[in-house]
């Protein structure tokens, strides 16, 4: 059953819902029907959990939605079209979706079939019509069996009333014609496990993401053939860039919202990508890394060795600060050219890379023989952004 009881959601002085109350009962359809800002699609956020209500309070099944047990099994929702990564192709978004929501892979090319995107299901998402996005966004909502899930298009009322029939409820909005905007299902995870699989596949499926990668490899691995410590300062380089463009990539083009209809709680999303972007930026050096140790002649070996290590050590941390940054800001472009900044004219000109900040504690703990503190400081760095990070993840997430 889905219920709200006086549901309110203001923005300043403009009151988006307004005491909203209803309720949509099992093996029935409950239309929503109103012009464009009329609070629909704010109202199903809030039952979601995507955006936080000002009063009252919004049910599924009798609980809020962050506290159902396995919400992807439960619930799901189309509220925008076009979650995807335009660089991703249809089967690959499908495939990352079946991964996070824990099922089986052959119900991808099944589904594909059923919305009509088989012929191109290897074409990026990004080329595809608004129809084709559309298709998709029913796609990934059918991933999984759902008791509780909004409605759609007519072509899609096959699909619906077989879960009528079962005794789900469903919400469907409408404006005033009889041309709807859709609200349908969505997908979601249930191991932390799950989480990494799929934020590593879109990794690997998404061509600037690897691309990323394969560049940042390369720089590094070159610069390590001339001296360490410009491979350990592009290897950073590199794991940062990195893991803000894995995390704010999620808030650019709003895939952000599938992770949290997956996972509710929010922090175990912030976890595993930062364990991703931390496992990530390791390999990464590691491999950069084995230009350095061979290049090098045997009487270095012990001093390279060591930098080595230390450089191994401290590069995962680098690239948690970066996902906590990208957490907070959600913006890549803002967050590269402030650290750019940053880095140039605070760490570089002023304090001449011996002040106890972020970069200049990276680069001296990267050292064969670094400063005993240049470690404890850089974590104190990043522990103080995930401690910001952390709060901003309740923020709503704005459907622009």
């Amino acid at each position: 059953m889905i219920e709200t009881i006086e549901l309110t959601k203001a923005y300043r002085r403009v009151r988006a819902v307004d005491g909203l109350s209803f309720t949509a009962r099992p093996g029935r359809v409950t239309g929503f029907l109103g012009l464009n800002g009329s609070g629909k699609t704010t109202t199903l956020r809030m039952l979601l959990g995507l955006t936080r209500p000002t009063s009252g309070v919004a049910l599924l099944g009798g609980k809020p939605f962050a506290e159902l047990r396995d919400p992807v099994r439960e619930v799901g929702a189309v509220l925008e079209q076009g979650l995807s990564h335009p660089g991703q192709s249809g089967r690959a978004h499908l495939t990352s979706q079946a991964i996070l929501t824990g099922v089986r892979r052959d119900r991808v090319d099944l589904l594909l079939d059923q919305v009509g995107l088989t012929a191109a299901a290897h074409q990026r998402s990004g080329d595809y019509s608004l129809g084709m996005r559309q298709r998709l966004a029913v796609a990934t909502a059918l991933l999984a069996d759902r008791r509780d899930s909004g409605g759609g298009e007519p072509r899609r009322r096959g699909r619906r009333r077989t879960r009528l029939r079962r005794g789900h409820p469903a919400v469907r909005t409408h404006h005033r014609r009889p041309h709807p905007r859709t609200d349908l299902p969505r997908p979601g995870g249930r191991l932390m496990l799950t989480l990494l699989r799929s934020e590593l596949h879109r990794m690997a499926t998404i061509r600037s993401s690897w691309l990323s990668i394969a560049l940042f490899g390369v720089m590094a691995a070159g610069f390590g053939l001339f001296e360490a410590y410009f491979w350990a300062l592009f290897a950073g380089i590199g794991a940062f860039c990195i893991s803000v463009l894995t995390v704010s990539q999620h808030y650019q083009h709003r895939t952000i919202v599938l992770l949290y209809l997956a996972r509710p709680r929010r922090v175990v999303v912030l976890f595993s990508q930062v364990l991703t972007a931390a496992a990530v930026a390791w390999v990464l050096t590691a491999l950069t890394g084995i230009t350095v140790l061979v290049k090098h002649s045997t009487q270095a070996y012990q001093s390279t060795g060591l930098a080595y290590q230390n450089t191994l050590t401290v590069v995962p941390v680098l690239a948690v600060f970066g996902a906590a940054l990208a957490v907070i800001v959600r913006r890549p472009a803002w967050i590269f050219t402030g650290a750019g900044l940053w880095f140039i004219v605070v760490e570089g000109l002023l304090g001449q890379l011996e002040w106890p900040l972020p970069i200049s504690s990276f680069l001296d703990a990267t050292k064969s023989e670094p400063d005993p503190f240049s470690l404890m400081i850089f974590a104190c760095w990043t522990l103080t952004a995930l401690a910001v990070a952390v709060p901003t993840l309740s923020r709503d997430l704005s459907p622009d």
